[in-house]
């Protein structure tokens, strides 16, 4: 069963047009109303968990959350009868952007930031989702079973050298999003607001410099350029705002060093998934065709050194907002 299926389940009806480009589930708009989507269960072995966990945050989420439709008087609210799982929530009519325009890059940083803070004070207990999620070390150790070859070598000869400048971030953890990339998020239709924050399926406990990294990464993607000159202005606007709502839990040089770390850890972690994935055969991310995933891992390796160049900057831009 398909798409049908689901809209039968929750009782729908409308036109209904593939929406968004993400790499992971197969997303549907209907009607101009709704947005279905089925979970990648091959991703998300434990799907019904991660749905469980927007659920105990969804107060502190508030309004920046969208929230899932449930059907009523089904004993499973989200399964539809062949098993997959498939998940309806209202269509918010807003921009979204994959390059994000440089003047809503602090808007943007100010939405991550507020959301971590409410986070960081929300205390629930979340249901792992995503085996070995964020955790570089369980990459690299798939990364050293994988057959070599002489297309991915350069790659590989990275992989070497960035395995051994990996930050520590096994402190200080708190609830995070897990995927705070700019086209996660919906801006106002006419002003530089965020009315939502998307794509909760990655919900963990984890260190806030994963979403800071990522973030910072996302937004100077938008450049096109893996020159740290040409981001320089993008990751000054992305700390400006984040780090407005968002304050780190004790201040010290060593936790600002970490965070302006972030970014090129985050790239070479994202890169890193990319290569394995290719030596896997594109098991995980979609792929158009052949070759694609190890494009991908290339700009991310090249983002990361771009980042690693601009740790100074970042580190000193990061102070600079916390004072």
């Amino acid at each position: 069963m398909g798409i049908d299926a689901a809209l039968r389940y929750w009782g729908l009806d409308g036109s209904v047009a593939s929406f968004g480009d993400g790499y992971i589930n197969d997303t549907f708009l209907v009607g101009s109303r709704f947005v279905v989507q089925r979970v990648n269960e091959r991703v998300f072995p434990n799907a019904e968990a991660l749905m469980r966990n927007v659920s105990r945050v969804a107060d502190a989420l508030g309004e920046l959350g969208i929230h899932p439709l449930r059907v009523p008087d089904r004993t499973n609210p989200y399964r539809v009868p062949d098993g997959s799982l498939w998940r309806v929530s209202p269509y918010v009519k807003g921009r979204c952007f994959r390059q994000v325009p440089e003047e809503l890059v602090e808007p943007a940083g100010e939405a991550f930031g507020t959301l971590l803070n409410r986070l960081a004070a929300c205390d629930v207990s979340l249901e792992p989702a995503v085996p070995g999620y964020h955790d570089i070390d369980h990459y690299l150790a798939i990364h050293d079973t994988l057959e070599q070859d002489a297309e991915t070598k350069p790659e590989r000869e990275f992989v070497e050298v960035q395995r051994h400048r990996v930050p520590d971030y096994s402190t200080g953890e708190q609830i995070i999003h897990g995927d705070c990339k700019v086209d996660n998020l919906i801006f106002h239709p006419r002003s530089p607001r965020v009315l939502k924050i998307v794509d909760l399926d990655t919900l963990m406990q984890g260190h806030p410099a994963f979403d800071f990294g990522d973030f910072v990464r996302s937004a100077c993607t938008s450049v096109g350029n893996a020159e740290w000159q040409s981001m320089m202005k993008r990751g000054k606007s992305a700390i400006a705002g984040f780090f407005r709502p968002f304050r780190l839990p004790f201040r010290a040089v060593r936790v600002s060093e970490s965070m302006a770390l972030a970014p090129a850890h985050m790239s070479f972690m994202l890169g890193l998934r990319f290569l394995n994935d290719h030596c896997q055969g594109d098991r995980y991310f979609k792929v158009r065709r052949r070759g694609e995933n190890l494009e991908r891992a290339r700009a991310q390796f090249r983002l990361c050194e771009a980042f690693r160049t601009g740790v100074p900057d970042l580190s000193r831009w990061i102070e600079d907002a916390l004072d």
